[in-house]
């Protein structure tokens, strides 16, 4: 994203809010990452503003936006999850496109939600109430009418190739080595062999958060509470616990597990499969950050360690998941 001005962005986000004349207050600025964000405080209540550089979403983008924000406004109406209630602007959209001195962005207001993000490991009472929010998200992705104009991305195979070809540009800069390369390159065929096996059924396989850690949810009086749901889309009910418990030590995955399968079953769940989509989501997680050139020294202290003690343990048919 293009690094800009605050002053510019505030200027932004104050033409932003011309589109919500009932929601003008006191803004904030929080940071500038995927997205900018700032805080509103208003008569109305707390809200947080988000603005998305045109240079990164264009119009098609600017439905996937909106595809994200039908979601939250269904999981505010028929679910008893505490998220992000989308606000409507006077045109009735959930999208906001503006332009100030030639710069285009859109933006969109939710509702802030109140509670603590966590600079520690859950206890695991909040791990088992994670689980059972993650369960309510599944059991409402099963059950939605999904619009038929929803578009948001499809967590499939083609993803993880291209995150490794990303991995491989940082060979050539000396920052991913060409052995751990190839190990790589063998567990994620070995990843694709058996995720090809997964049926895709409505039980297994519906819209998922992808990205539920511990900055993507909040705990407030023992409940959690689910933020941030940038990165939905379409990917296997276990891609999503994978993600999720990449962020957990080893017994609270345990909890964790316990939790949600007292809730609900999930098909096709063994440990093996779990394991799959969880070396998934951590190379996928090395190919968003290999454009980053402040992420390069903790990607090549990184890769080895994992291709050690996780890649060559799945490769030789040991289990890692729950030490």
């Amino acid at each position: 994203m293009t690094a800009y001005n605050k002053d510019v962005l505030q200027k932004i986000a104050i033409r932003s809010l011309e589109s919500y004349p009932d929601y003008k207050g006191k803004l904030t600025f929080l940071g500038q990452r995927d997205s900018i964000t700032f805080k509103l405080e208003s008569s109305k209540g707390k809200f947080l503003l988000k603005l998305h550089d045109h240079n990164d979403h264009n119009i098609v983008q600017n439905e996937i936006i909106q595809s994200e924000l039908k979601w939250l406004e269904a999981l505010n109406e028929e679910t008893e999850i505490v998220t992000n209630k989308p606000v409507h602007n006077i045109h009735g959209d959930y999208v906001t496109v503006i332009s100030v001195d030639d710069i285009a962005m859109s933006a969109t207001l939710v509702l802030w939600v109140e509670g603590q993000i966590l600079d520690r490991e859950p206890n695991e009472k909040e791990v088992r109430a994670l689980a059972n929010v993650m369960v309510s998200l599944h059991e409402h992705a099963c059950s939605w009418d999904i619009p038929q104009d929803f578009k948001r991305p499809n967590f499939n195979t083609s993803t993880l190739r291209s995150s490794l070809e990303k991995l491989k540009a940082l060979q050539e800069k000396q920052i991913v080595q060409e052995y751990d390369i190839d190990i790589l390159q063998k567990t994620i065929d070995q990843i694709i062999k058996n995720v090809n096996k997964l049926n895709k059924t409505k039980e297994s396989w519906g819209l998922i958060h992808s990205d539920l850690h511990e900055s993507n949810y909040v705990v407030h009086k023992d409940e959690v509470r689910p933020i941030d749901f940038s990165v939905c889309g379409f990917g296997f009910y276990m891609f999503d616990i994978a993600e999720t418990l990449l962020h957990l030590e080893s017994d609270n995955r345990r909890f964790f597990i316990d939790a949600y399968l007292r809730k609900r079953q999930l098909t096709q769940y063994n440990q093996r499969n779990l394991e799959s989509l969880f070396l998934w989501q951590v190379i996928r997680g090395y190919g968003t950050h290999s454009s980053n050139p402040k992420e390069f020294e903790w990607i090549s202290e990184s890769v080895p360690m994992f291709v050690r003690e996780y890649c060559s343990k799945y490769l030789n048919g040991q289990s890692f998941l729950f030490k």
